[in-house]
């Protein structure tokens, strides 16, 4: 069996992306990068989206993790 992490409380100061993200917001960001398998095509699709809805893809990233790590309870 491998390392397991400590259960940690979920934190409590991080805003939901949903507050940061949006039109017109200047927030200061980071970079994250991560390879994903080719075959879903996330990046294409991605980017369709983006310009079909008028948002940043950056934002939509930034959406897409923060509920998945809430969901997650991280």
């Amino acid at each position: 069996m491998g390392w397991v992490r400590p259960a940690d409380p979920p934190p409590t100061d991080i805003p939901h992306a949903t507050d940061l993200c949006g039109p017109r917001q200047k927030i200061t960001r980071e970079q994250i990068s991560a390879h994903v398998p080719e075959a879903l095509r996330l990046k294409r699709r991605l980017t369709i989206y983006a310009l079909d809805h008028g948002t940043d893809v950056q934002d939509v990233v930034a959406v897409a993790l923060d509920q998945w790590l809430r969901a997650q309870q991280a």
